[in-house]
């Protein structure tokens, strides 16, 4: 509403504790006997126990058995996130995000774009589904997976060259490590080998 934004105040939502999902589930009308299989699925990500609560309310408990029918409702929590991306290469990055086991600025560098690496990796640590490690970022696993379902119902062909990309960057990496840090480079570079997605 016109004037409401003065006035709201937005936070971020961390993972959620299975009794506080099932209270945010119950809240939004989910019967009882469905609560324990949405919090299973959803893994306390807010928005995806938004989505199977919208869902099921709607009596579309079809997601809650069918891994097909759980992806199409993911194809719409990827459809946001890259609505708001702000750019091409924002998008990219998000991409990069998703395939890659840890996104880091050097990857960034090589995958996207060598200029903006430093502003593209400071704009995905601030998502709010985005996890910073000592070794990079990494978002929440349900993001990743629906960005997975996505492609896998269009199709791998779109990510081939990306997942190349990131490959290559892995390699060169490798052979400029101790042997320490290869065994980790080599499970990332592993990571990579396309799977079927979970969901």
């Amino acid at each position: 509403e016109p004037g409401c934004a003065e006035l709201a105040q937005g936070q971020a939502l961390g993972t959620l504790q299975n009794d506080h999902a099932r209270t945010l589930l119950a809240a939004r009308g989910v019967p009882a006997e469905h609560l324990d299989r949405v919090s299973e699925l959803a893994r306390g990500n807010p928005l995806a126990l938004a989505l199977l609560a919208d869902a099921v309310r709607q009596g579309r408990t079809d997601v809650l058995a069918s891994a097909s029918e759980r992806r199409l409702l993911l194809r719409s929590l990827t459809a946001r996130f890259v609505a708001d991306a702000p750019s091409p290469r924002h998008e990219l990055a998000l991409k990069t995000l998703m395939l890659a086991h840890t996104t880091t600025e050097s990857m960034l560098a090589d995958a996207v774009s060598r200029d903006d690496a430093s502003a593209l990796h400071d704009w995905l640590s601030s998502l709010s589904f985005v996890e910073e490690s000592d070794h990079g970022l990494q978002p929440h696993d349900l993001v990743r997976e629906a960005f997975e379902a996505d492609w896998f119902a269009r199709g791998s062909d779109a990510i081939e060259p990306l997942r190349l990309t990131l490959m290559q960057h892995l390699q060169r990496r490798l052979m400029r490590l101790g042997q320490h840090e290869r065994h980790r480079i080599a499970y990332e570079w592993t990571y990579l080998t396309p799977v079927t997605p979970a969901w």
